[in-house]
């Protein structure tokens, strides 16, 4: 949906004439779907800055890490295993997506950030993927090891 409302009110913007056939079947179906009502809050808040000149840059983060509490003792924690993407540097990229102008930016180590495209671009395989190793995220989790890893996706060493 709000690739379709983004495509049509970017059409109008440009001076395509309501009359145009595309414009008038694009305009029925977005009517028919809900209309932009029906996009999430983030679209909506983006099409009207957008259509103000602002620049919106969307930013999709990944596993972020944290950093430890000052009342977290280190010794009774295990280090994780996960590899995460340190807040600065997070913060960071943030600053260089938004300054150059792009309109989205996905922040994370792979097999993350591989996964969360498919999720976003290809739903069907994305879910598909999420259902093979949602499980297998469960239990390394409850055993604090990296529920992030590209073992998940192909499978750890078998032991004879």
């Amino acid at each position: 949906m709000f690739g379709s409302c983004l495509n049509y009110v970017t059409l109008r913007l440009l001076g395509e004439e309501r009359s145009n056939d595309a414009l008038t079947k694009g305009h029925a179906w977005i009517l028919s779907h809900g209309s932009a009502a029906a996009i999430p809050q983030w679209g909506k808040i983006w099409l009207s800055l957008c259509t103000k000149g602002i620049k919106v840059t969307v930013v999709c983060p990944g596993p972020i890490e944290a950093p430890q509490s000052s009342g977290a003792t280190s010794s009774s924690q295990k280090p994780s295993s996960e590899k995460r993407v340190p807040v600065e540097r997070c913060a960071e990229l943030t600053i260089v997506a938004a300054t150059h102008g792009l309109k989205e930016a996905w922040i994370s180590y792979q097999p993350v950030l591989g996964v969360m495209y498919l999720v976003q671009y290809m739903p069907t395989v994305g879910l598909w993927l999420m259902d093979k190793v949602g499980a297998k995220r469960l239990d390394v989790a409850a055993k604090k090891g990296n529920a992030y890893g590209w073992n998940l996706l192909f499978g750890g060493k078998k032991s004879a």
